[in-house]
């Protein structure tokens, strides 16, 4: 008896030392958010991503930043940003290999079916979009009532904005030149060698605002496309799939979609404040002005093209790609 007794004690020990090694396993499981999650982003297009030098570290800033830190502090998940010496040197492309590399987990910024960034495991949903809209000086807005008219006049859009493939395939059917900055974008807005440009309306709204002439521009009232803007992961990312998972969880809750909205509205209402009171370029002022007057818009332009880019507030509407037609309707 007393060995059947020793027999089934050495068994519950046996199985009590199984589960406890199966609960270590399962806890290492379940504290796998604890490491450290390492991320970039698009270098220069507030304000769903940026980097932000202006106390002398640079650093990743952006819409997605706050509201993804708080989300993960309540599920003890803790990540850190990968230190840039000199984000005026970033390079798009060069962000993108070290993320397929592995040196970066998470991209902020990504669109979908776009080749700039395949090879990114986006992640799905995404809770903000980027709006393109139609911009015209106030005077011409009246003349596109449809696709039709759009193709009859002259456009402009900007190479420093970052647009999906489907909004390069459609400019490409538009008579539509590309220029190098939204600075000569705007001074052809200005002098007439251009009828009208398309562009995000976060990114122009800013943008023209530090120039002093936000006022003087016509947005349409309502996007011609809004495309969807993601996170995406790196897909040689350890445990890519038990992450991906948790992303996807945050990117669900209604409060964090709410907390992304609230934070681009306050990176932009922030942007234009700053920015109240710049004298305007010389394209757009009114002969009074003096040489003093001048001289003050070319200093200006001169530090105004050392800054970054921005945007407006969001529409709190479903993510969605709308045609030329069913917008300019509403104009």
């Amino acid at each position: 008896m007393r060995k059947f007794w020793l027999v089934i004690l050495s068994s519950v020990l046996l199985c009590h030392s199984a589960l406890a090694e199966d609960n270590d396993k399962l806890i290492q499981k379940i504290n796998y958010l604890n490491e450290t999650v390492h991320i970039s982003g698009l270098p220069d297009f507030p304000p769903f991503s940026f980097f932000d030098s202006s106390d002398g570290r640079p650093r990743l800033e952006g819409a997605f930043i706050n509201p993804l830190s708080d989300a993960m502090k309540k599920r003890e998940v803790k990540f850190k940003l990968e230190e840039i010496l000199d984000p005026h040197d970033l390079d798009i492309k060069m962000i993108l290999i070290d993320v397929r590399a592995g040196k970066y987990n998470m991209f902020i910024g990504a669109n979908s079916d776009t080749k700039l960034y395949k090879g990114l495991e986006l992640i799905y949903p995404s809770v903000i979009s980027n709006p393109i809209h139609l911009i015209t000086m106030p005077d011409n807005s009246s003349k596109f009532k449809s696709f039709e008219d759009v193709k009859k006049f002259k456009g402009v859009a900007c190479r420093e904005e970052y647009f999906s493939d489907f909004v390069l395939r459609k400019l490409k059917e538009m008579n539509i030149t590309f220029v190098d900055s939204s600075y000569e974008a705007y001074r052809r807005l200005f002098t007439g060698e251009a009828d009208f440009m398309l562009g995000s309306l976060y990114y122009n709204r800013i943008a023209a605002s530090r120039y002093g002439i936000e006022r003087y521009l016509s947005f349409s009232k309502k996007p011609i496309w809004k495309i969807p803007v993601f996170l995406a992961l790196s897909k040689v990312m350890p445990k890519l799939s038990e992450y991906l998972k948790a992303f996807q969880e945050i990117l669900s809750s209604p409060e964090f979609s709410m907390a992304v909205k609230q934070e681009i509205i306050r990176l932009v209402e922030k942007e234009i404040a700053q920015n109240d009171g710049i004298v305007p370029p010389s394209f757009a002022s009114t002969p009074e002005n003096t040489e003093d007057e001048q001289e003050e818009v070319e200093e200006t332009n001169n530090n105004v093209e050392n800054k970054t880019k921005s945007g407006h507030i969001v529409e709190k509407e479903e993510v969605q790609q709308k045609t030329f037609d069913e917008v300019l309707e509403d104009l």
